[in-house]
């Protein structure tokens, strides 16, 4: 089960791609890289671009000072004007190429919105793209290289097998617009021991025909098993927004209210940034040299004086760096990768996940309940890269003393962005929450595989292979007048990554440092250091 996942794979799947039916006259480089360094594409010459989904309107953004790994776009994003877009995206005649040379265009698949905010640092997962075009006419040449064939958001195929070093199950939903992407499941359990509950929020689903149709899918190299699926339907008052914590109680935000102050650790006023839910994320500091290379934001909010609870709502995600970084750590491994997982798999559970707190890989949630007295309250569990989480924990104000609530989110080198910080001390609103079983579940080769979803008990839906998908099905109940609804996923589950060993005996003193606390934050920080930025001497 086990793919090669170097270099040579890439030009080899460029060159099988360009040789099953693309045009023009092609010439690709092999770009050279080094084993001490993030893989990258080193470019003298070329400029880059991303062209968002033409369903809103052609836009274009320049890419400054890019980085480009296996896993995704990284640079400043920049609007391009609308008149230049128009003449580098209809360059047809030679004398206009001769006018766009050393372009290069990422082109985003349509139904996924890729917008970045104008003039911010900005990570695009490299699945996401359909399409890469360069055009060097210096030496007559166009290369215009189809990645994915087909537009809809299912298609992440060929390219996230370079792109995706650790994943978890995609989970899609249909609406009349077709299936989009609403996120991962159990991300994080990458041992059975490691299995746990989780229940993803879905914004797109919408009852057809009398019933909500739920897709399941494997877009990297694991096997995954899903021990457990669920569709929970909650009806609420209009304008109530419905989240569950790690424990599966439902809370209600109703007057969600923004902190009153954001910083940052470097001391720097994140206020803005964090405020709302904009796409404008927090996303740690590049340029961290603390000794253990931890990370994080410090908010005080108004502390409510009606109620002794309040909660919090975080929109985050972690970052692709965190998702390439961890098959960085796993090469380390080398030709002992098998009796180490292998040791790994013997482990207990409060092992594994004292090891990932130590780490700092979950987002961690602490209050000040005196002045100096800093108390962690809980945790936010890995998201994954692919797609914005909200996530909600109840927090006691009855410790704390004062007028305001002062919270710290901690998390290691680069491994979280965040979007929008909350806290609602509004009492829980009446819901009702009715949770319902799949009435059909159907895999790929159209076999039933209906009862390994039913309930939890080992025997799990497993998806071996890259494209393995299952199309769930539930039935839609009839609405309640007056109410709105909101959905989510109740699934329960782990998988294996499944990754090439790399053929070097490791240095089993250095693999230990890796039990010390925040070691994997620090080696983040080395790793992030190794990589080189691409560098472009044609201006704009």
């Amino acid at each position: 089960m086990r793919t090669q996942r170097n270099n040579s794979n890439i030009a080899i799947l460029l060159l099988l791609v360009f040789m099953t039916g693309q045009w023009g006259c092609v010439r690709w480089h092999r770009r050279p890289m080094t084993n001490a360094s993030l893989p990258h594409i080193k470019v003298d010459r070329n400029q880059v671009f991303v062209v968002t989904d033409p369903s809103v309107g052609k836009r274009m953004w320049v890419v400054r000072h890019p980085i480009l790994t296996n896993d995704s776009l990284i640079g400043t994003f920049t609007l391009y004007p609308e008149d230049r877009a128009a003449n580098l995206l209809h360059a047809q005649k030679n004398r206009d190429l001769r006018d766009q040379r050393n372009r290069v265009l990422f082109h985003a698949a349509p139904g996924i919105t890729m917008a970045p905010p104008d003039g911010t640092r900005f990570a695009l997962p490299l699945n996401a793209f359909t399409q890469i075009e360069s055009i060097d006419v210096d030496i007559g040449t166009t290369i215009v290289v189809t990645l994915l064939a087909t537009v809809g958001v299912l298609a992440v195929v060929a390219l996230i097998i370079l792109a995706t070093k650790s994943s978890c199950p995609f989970i899609y939903t249909e609406s009349p617009d077709g299936y989009q992407l609403e996120g991962e499941i159990f991300s994080g359990s990458i041992y059975p021991q490691l299995q746990r509950h989780d229940r993803l929020p879905l914004h797109h689903l919408s009852p057809l025909n009398g019933e909500y149709h739920v897709c399941i899918a494997n877009k990297a190299l694991e096997i995954q098993s899903t021990d457990l699926l669920e569709l929970l339907v909650v009806d609420h008052d209009p304008g109530t927004n419905v989240l569950f914590d790690r424990e599966g109680r439902a809370l209600t935000f109703n007057s969600p209210a923004a902190p009153i102050t954001a910083t940052d650790r470097k001391g720097d006023d994140v206020l803005d940034v964090l405020s709302s839910a904009d796409d404008k994320a927090w996303q740690g500091d590049a340029l961290n040299e603390r000794p253990d290379a931890d990370d994080g934001v410090e908010l005080t909010f108004l502390k409510p004086g009606h109620t002794k609870s309040a909660k919090l709502m975080v929109r985050a995600r972690n970052t692709f760096w965190a998702d390439h970084l961890y098959g960085l750590f796993l090469d380390e491994f080398g030709t002992y990768t098998d009796e180490i997982q292998a040791m790994n798999k013997k482990k207990s559970t409060e092992e594994l996940r004292q090891w990932s707190k130590d780490q700092n890989l979950p987002l961690g949630i602490l209050v000040e309940q005196r002045p100096g007295q800093w108390v962690r309250i809980g945790q936010y569990e890995l998201a994954g890269p692919i797609a914005w989480r909200e996530d909600a924990v109840e927090i006691d104000l009855s410790a704390i003393e004062g007028d305001r609530v002062h919270l710290k989110l901690e998390t290691g080198f680069l491994f979280w962005e965040i979007d929008q910080v909350a806290l609602d001390a509004a009492p829980d609103q009446p819901i009702s929450v009715r949770t319902l079983t799949p009435v059909s579940a159907v895999d790929q080769q159209q076999r039933d595989v209906l009862g390994r979803l039913l309930k939890e008990d080992g025997s799990c839906l497993v998806q071996p292979a890259l494209d393995d998908r299952t199309d769930v099905v539930f039935s839609a109940p009839d609405p309640i007048p007056g109410k709105e609804r909101s959905f989510f996923l109740h699934a329960a589950g782990h998988y294996e990554i499944l990754r090439e060993p790399k053929p070097h005996t490791p240095n089993m003193l250095y693999l230990r440092s890796f039990k010390e606390p925040n070691a994997l934050s620090r080696y983040s920080r080395e790793r992030w250091n190794d990589s080189k930025e691409l560098e472009f001497s044609q201006p704009l």
